[in-house]
């Protein structure tokens, strides 16, 4: 499994909290925001700065990953995600 380092791009899910009392905004709750890892905190835990929908940036501290094996975390917790990697076609 690879391991979060800073400066990677990752995928963040915001919580109802982070739209409704932070006032992220989300124009398609089916799209993740853009983040940034700025710090590793431990094992999976990582510091991020996102990009909303609109380009604005909030930070958020020790936010926990989801892995597509494991249930999503609970309505409150915004979580992060490794992009999924999309095959392109390759030039001849």
């Amino acid at each position: 499994m690879v391991e979060p380092t800073v400066g990677r791009i990752v995928h963040y899910w915001p919580s109802a909290d982070d739209i409704n009392r932070d006032g992220m905004a989300a124009l398609d709750l089916d799209q993740p925001f853009a983040a940034i890892v700025v710090r590793v905190v431990g094992f999976n835990i990582v510091n991020l700065v996102i990009a909303d929908h609109v380009g604005n940036l909030r930070s958020r501290q020790n936010v926990g990953m989801h892995r597509a094996d494991d249930p999503r975390p609970a309505q409150g917790s915004g979580f992060w995600e490794w992009p999924s990697i999309k095959p392109t076609a390759v030039a001849a």
